[in-house]
């Protein structure tokens, strides 16, 4: 059974891992092309200055993951429930560390940003947008970390490509209808 799982896990991860480039390209081509690469480059940059503060996890998600593995095994649903309440109050408090640092640069934005200052959007706004989305994403982690743990990555993975192609074709309508980077960043939330 694990040799299926573990088949259908790769398998769907490829086919995930090729469309959300598909999609990812067509959204940075279509930002080029409407808003121009500086802003390309801003949210480029926003990625970067997110990820470093990602760094917050420190593989938290895959410890989570394996110390799930013994009590799923010998079915502890007590404990799986106790870990996952654990679990979910440790990515709540990640999701907030990131949330504060993130706040906490804001000031040094301008300083950041220095070779983006002729375009004309506000840099506080748009970052606290892209913020949002990632800190959002933690809401999910514990559920993605029980699941994984049961080694069902293809649900991960088909509901995470799933919603890169809803928030795809949502940016996708946003750059070619209103040409706005707000906008484009609300549908990254949504």
């Amino acid at each position: 059974m694990d040799k299926k799982k573990s088949t259908i896990n790769i398998s769907v991860s490829i086919i995930g891992k090729l469309v959300i480039l598909f999609f990812t390209l067509c959204t940075r081509r279509l930002i080029i092309k409407y808003l121009g690469n500086d802003i390309n480059g801003v949210n480029s940059l926003y990625t970067s200055i997110i990820g470093f503060l990602a760094v917050a996890e420190l593989g938290v998600g895959s410890a989570i993951t394996f110390s799930m593995y013994k009590p799923i095994v010998k079915n502890e649903t007590e404990k799986i429930i106790a870990l996952y309440q654990l679990y979910k109050r440790i990515y709540l408090i990640i999701g907030g560390i990131i949330l504060f640092a993130g706040l906490c640069i804001i000031p040094f934005l301008p300083y950041l940003a220095k070779d983006y200052g002729n375009i004309k959007i506000n840099f506080s706004l748009t970052f606290i947008l892209a913020l949002i989305a990632v800190v959002c994403s933690y809401l999910y982690s514990a559920k993605t970390s029980l699941i994984n743990a049961y080694k069902n990555n293809y649900l991960t993975s088909l509901a995470h490509v799933g919603g890169i192609v809803i928030q795809s074709c949502l940016q996708i309508l946003v750059l070619t209808i209103y040409r706005s980077f707000e906008l484009y960043l609300i549908a990254h939330i949504i």
